[in-house]
């Protein structure tokens, strides 16, 4: 489609989440004999095996729902992970060992969504975004919640303190402040009023109780200038994963070791602020564009993608890293131009993806409407950046994502193409049955050591691994 600007709204039209976790407990070991691959309905429990995680204080204890009925190959592994699915939360055990736990649903509101899922680093607490009064919510394994925060911001997701004791999130003002900068993109000098946003921390006790928000600071972010979006459908439904810059549910906000958080300084995604905890002050920014920011395990660093927002050209996307504590920024070199990247949290492996345009179709029509086909390969880079090797390939599918389980298996998005809806439309479908020709995205497993991904979880999407 051509270029257009979104609404907010119709940005939550598409949101779905999916998100894994591997435990750090001793029934999760590595040194347990794998499972043999089976098929199994989409389920959820809690082992009895696993000591049970501390309840939170206002949970509702998981209550008849209807059960998914996707049918999946289960991973030789251990842990759980969270998923969205027909505008409900679920919570399962990667080794289809019980019934699904249900965590949470939206109401009769086609705007709500669940998005940003993210579990503890000790695995053991999912947080997420529920967008009703914009709160930002706790499950444990059982399937119990508890809201910690309303009011929160939607573009930068709340983040777990390295040792998940602690929250940040931001909190939307109404107050401006009038600020002159270089505009990155356009190298313009600007003047303006911008936003004032409050940064917030919430502390958990030794009952696993968590408190009241405290207001650790303000800071001032770019303008909203949200924008993007249109093209076809699939792409569309490629940024609503974060596969562009313009992609609104890749939003960061990451707490780094040095108690730093990154985040990203308007709704476009492109460009990375800094903002020290320990002095309540915000730092000076990148200067240049990133985007995709992801943290190493260890929280010690960061790696993401500099260069424009993708269209049909990836021209100087390149794979950098640097040190939370300065803007000091490193190049990684890659033999393709870098669209997205991710990090393995097991093996510190970095993982990145790469689209070459294949076609384009333009219909006759007066309704403007133009497809593009691409090709995906997704790549694996060793911790140091050295031995790359491409993992796996698809064409006219788009990958997201990307996310290692503890046996070395991976999980990530693919995200259908345009042709059969562009075929369907040329055979005469009418405009009220477009809907049902629309691209979807699907939870793929990769199993080690191969190259064709299989069939992990239809119609879901946004995983994220321990």
């Amino acid at each position: 489609m051509q270029l257009k600007r979104l609404t907010l709204l119709g940005v939550l039209l598409v949101g779905l989440g999916l998100a894994a976790c591997v435990p750090t407990t001793e029934s999760n070991s590595l040194n347990d004999a794998p499972e043999e691959v089976t098929t199994a309905v989409t389920t959820a429990v809690v082992r009895s095996t696993d000591a049970p995680p501390t309840p939170l204080i206002d949970g509702a204890t998981a209550g008849p729902r209807p059960t998914p009925t996707t049918t999946l190959i289960t991973p030789s592994t251990d842990g759980y992970f969270a998923y969205v699915q027909d505008q409900n939360l679920y919570i399962q055990d990667l080794a289809q060992k019980g019934d699904p736990v249900w965590v949470d649903d939206c109401p009769a509101d086609e705007y709500c969504r669940m998005l940003f899922l993210k579990w503890s680093p000790d695995g053991r607490t999912l947080l997420y975004y529920h967008t009703t009064n914009n709160e930002i919510r706790l499950a444990d394994w059982q399937g119990h919640r508890q809201t910690v925060a309303k009011d929160a911001d939607f573009v930068r997701p709340a983040a777990w303190s390295p040792d998940g004791r602690r929250l940040a999130y931001f909190h939307p003002t109404t107050e401006t402040v009038e600020k002159t900068w270089v505009d990155i993109a356009s190298g313009q000098t600007l003047t303006m009023p911008v936003p004032v946003v409050e940064v917030y921390t919430v502390s958990v006790n030794d009952a696993g109780t968590w408190g009241e928000p405290q207001l650790n600071g303000t800071l001032t972010v770019d303008p909203p200038g949200c924008g993007g979006g249109g093209r076809s459908p699939s792409e569309e439904l490629y940024e609503a994963e974060g596969g562009t810059a313009y992609g609104y549910l890749m939003g960061v906000l990451e707490w780094t070791a040095q108690d730093i958080l990154l985040y990203t300084t308007n709704c476009t995604n492109l460009g990375i602020g800094r903002y020290d905890l320990t002095t309540s002050t915000q730092l000076e920014p990148f200067a240049e564009l990133i985007s995709n920011l992801v943290l190493t395990p260890d929280k010690s660093r960061w790696v993401a993608v500099s260069g424009y927002a993708w269209s049909t050209t990836v021209d100087g996307r390149q794979l950098v890293t640097g040190n939370p504590a300065n803007t000091a920024v490193t190049v990684i070199p890659t033999t393709q131009p870098v669209e997205m990247v991710f990090v393995g949290q097991h093996t510190g492996s970095l993982y990145y993806t790469t689209r070459q345009q294949t076609a384009e179709h333009a219909l006759t029509d007066d309704s403007g409407l133009s497809f593009r086909f691409y090709d995906t390969t997704l790549w694996r880079l060793n911790a140091d950046g050295s031995g790359e090797t491409a993992v796996t390939q698809a064409a006219d599918h788009a990958f997201a994502h990307v996310q290692e389980l503890a046996d070395g298996s991976l999980l990530f998005v693919r995200i259908e193409n345009d042709n059969p809806l562009y075929e369907a439309i040329q055979g005469g479908l009418p405009t009220g049955q477009w809907s049902d020709y629309y691209p979807q995205r699907h939870i793929v497993w990769l199993m080690s050591g191969s190259s064709e991904p299989v069939p992990f979880v239809d119609n879901a999407g946004s995983p994220a691994v321990r």
